[in-house]
């Protein structure tokens, strides 16, 4: 019985990490673009798109996708 409770939590704890993969990158592009590191904004919005699938609506790849591009120009 502990070991299913075990198992459950750990997938749990997965789970919720793959839902702010999206977020988590796009937050640091965002920090990163504010600070003139357009580069390494770039490289976490790639990131962030990579990982589109835990973005919770299409509007949030939008404004992904139009910050690396804004990243991009800035270059």
């Amino acid at each position: 019985m502990r070991i299913g409770i075990l198992i459950v939590l750990l997938s749990l704890g997965t789970f919720v990490q793959a839902q702010n993969d999206f977020n988590d990158y796009y937050s640091r592009g965002q920090e990163k673009s504010e600070k003139g590191d357009f580069n390494n904004a770039v490289g976490d919005f790639s990131n962030a798109l990579n990982n589109r699938k835990t973005a919770r609506n299409d509007y949030q790849i939008a404004k992904a996708l139009m910050s690396r591009a804004l990243c991009r120009m800035n270059l």
